[in-house]
C-alpha cells in the first residue's frame, strides 16, 4: 500500500474494525446476516482500505460470515481488503485460515494474530500455559502458514502500551513474525491507558518508534507497515491515534470503529478522525480516497443495528449541526460559519436552526419568512411574538423545542386569535 500522499501530505492507511472490535461490545452484535452484510457494504462504500469483519474461531456462524465477506472480496462485490483476527492457538488459526481462503486467492485477505505482552495481562489471560519459547515458535509458525496461503499477515502485541519490562520479549516476537512473512505491525493501547501528558512512563508512540528502529536495523529492505489501535477508556483515543500517525513518526495506519463502538468505552472514532483530517489537518494528511459524505448514512445504519448515537455526539449526532440559543442563531442568520467548525455537507447535511426556550424572536421571524409568510419587523413586535410562542410551548408541554410546522401553527394562532364559527344553514331549519 502507498505510503506517500499527494502534495507533500502523508498517506494514511485506514482500517475499520467495527465488525470485530465493535461487534465485541456488549449489546452491539448484529443479529441478522443480511444486516451484517449491509454494514459491510456500507463500510466499503466509504472507501476504507481494510475492514476487520470478525473473529472466525468464536463460532461457526462467525466463521461463515467472514468467509462470505471473503467471497464478496474475491468476486469484486466490495473493494476493501478483508481481515480476520485469531489468537495463536491451532484450532483458532485453522478456522481463520479457512474463513479467509477466498480472499487469499487474490491477495486481498489479512490474517491478524496477537499475543499479550503487558506482563499483568499476559498472566491473567494465559498464565503459564505458553512459555516465551513457545510463543516465539507459534508467532513464526502461524505467520508462515498464513503467508503460504496467500494472506497478508499482521501481528499485534496485545496490551502494548503497558509493555514495560517485557520490551525485549516483545522485540523478539516482532522479529520472529517479520522473519516469517509478517509485514504489518499493530501496536494497541488495549485499555485506553495512554495519556500524552503523563510523565509516569514513556509515551507509547515513542516506544513504538524504538521498536520500529530495531526492526528497520534488522530488516533494512523491509516494507513494514506500522499502525496504532486505540481504545477510549480515558477519552484519549482520537488524539492518541492522530499523534501516532503524524508525519514524523513513520507510522502510517490507524485502526478505528464507526460511532466509537468497541469494548468498554469504545475505540478511536473514525467519524472524528476523518473529519479532522479533512479540515483542520487537511494539509498534513492525505485521505482523499475516503468518501466522507457516506459516513452519516453508515453511521445511522450502525446506530440502528448496534448501539445508538447520542444527539450531541460529534460529527454524526443530530445536534452536531443544530442550533437554538438566541445569540448563536442571531449570528448564524448573518454568517452560518461562525458557530459551525466545519462545512456540514462534508459529512452529511446542512445547518438547521431550531426554535426552543433559549431562542429569540429573530429566529422565529427567520423560520416564518423561510416558509413564505410575512413576519413582524419591529423589535417590540418580535419580542411579543417570542413571548407568546414560549408561553404556548410551556402550556402545551413542548417547551424543549418545536418543529417549524408547529411554530407556524402557533404563529397563526397569535396573528388570528379570534376563531369565527363557520355558517351552518341547517341551524335555520332547526329553529
Amino acid at each position: 500500500m502507498e505510503k506517500i500522499g499527494t502534495e507533500g501530505r502523508k498517506k494514511i492507511i485506514l482500517f475499520d474494525t467495527s465488525l470485530r472490535d465493535g461487534h465485541q461490545c456488549p449489546w452491539a452484535a448484529i443479529e441478522k446476516d443480511k444486516d451484517y452484510f449491509n454494514v459491510v457494504r456500507g463500510l466499503d462504500s466509504i472507501g476504507f482500505d481494510i475492514c476487520e469483519v470478525g473473529f472466525p474461531s468464536s463460532s461457526s456462524h462467525e466463521a461463515s460470515r467472514v468467509n462470505r465477506v471473503a467471497q464478496m472480496v474475491r468476486d469484486g462485490e466490495i473493494s476493501t481488503i478483508v481481515w480476520g483476527l485469531t489468537q495463536m492457538v491451532d484450532f483458532q488459526v485453522d478456522a481463520t485460515l479457512k474463513a479467509l481462503e477466498p480472499a487469499g486467492k487474490i491477495w486481498k485477505g489479512f490474517f491478524h494474530i496477537y499475543f499479550p505482552v503487558d506482563p499483568e495481562l499476559r498472566q491473567a489471560s494465559i498464565g503459564n500455559k505458553v512459555s516465551d519459547e513457545e510463543a516465539l515458535k507459534n508467532v513464526a509458525r502461524f505467520s508462515r502458514m498464513a503467508k503460504d496461503q496467500g494472506l497478508i499477515v499482521q501481528f499485534s502485541p496485545e496490551g502494548y502500551s503497558k509493555v514495560g519490562s517485557n520490551f525485549n520479549f516483545c522485540t523478539e516476537l516482532l522479529i520472529a513474525a517479520a522473519e516469517n512473512g509478517t509485514t504489518y505491525f499493530n501496536m494497541p493501547d488495549t485499555i485506553g491507558w495512554e495519556d500524552p501528558d503523563s510523565n509516569e512512563k514513556e509515551y507509547y508512540v515513542n516506544t513504538i518508534l524504538r521498536h520500529k528502529a530495531i526492526l528497520d536495523e534488522n530488516f533494512p529492505r523491509n516494507n513494514f507497515i506500522w499502525s496504532v489501535h486505540n481504545h477510549n477508556d480515558l477519552g484519549n483515543a482520537v488524539q492518541n491515534s492522530i499523534n501516532g500517525v503524524k508525519p514524523e513518526t513513520g507510522i502510517t495506519k490507524i485502526e478505528w470503529t464507526i460511532n466509537w463502538i468497541g469494548e468498554r468505552a469504545g475505540n478511536a472514532d473514525l467519524n472524528q478522525i476523518i473529519t479532522r483530517m479533512k479540515t483542520t489537518l487537511k494539509n498534513m494528511f492525505d485521505i482523499d480516497h475516503i468518501d466522507a459524505i457516506k459516513i452519516d448514512e453508515v453511521s445511522q445504519l450502525v446506530a440502528s443495528l448496534m448501539l445508538q448515537v447520542q444527539p450531541n455526539y460529534p460529527i454524526v449526532g443530530r445536534n452536531a449541526m443544530r442550533h437554538t440559543s438566541g445569540w448563536h442563531t442571531n449570528a448564524m442568520i448573518k454568517n452560518p460559519t461562525v458557530y459551525q467548525p466545519f462545512e456540514p455537507s462534508l459529512v452529511w447535511g446542512s445547518i438547521s436552526l431550531v426554535y426552543g426556550p433559549n431562542s429569540w424572536g429573530n429566529l422565529a421571524v427567520e423560520i416564518i419568512e423561510k416558509n413564505g409568510f410575512i413576519a413582524p419587523k419591529e423589535k417590540d413586535e418580535k419580542r411579543k411574538l417570542d413571548e407568546y410562542l414560549k408561553a404556548q410551548m410551556q402550556d402545551t408541554g413542548r417547551y424543549k423545542w418545536v418543529t417549524d410546522e408547529e411554530l407556524l401553527e402557533l404563529y397563526f394562532e397569535y396573528m388570528f386569535p379570534v376563531k369565527i364559527e363557520s355558517y351552518d344553514s341547517r341551524k335555520e331549519w332547526d329553529t
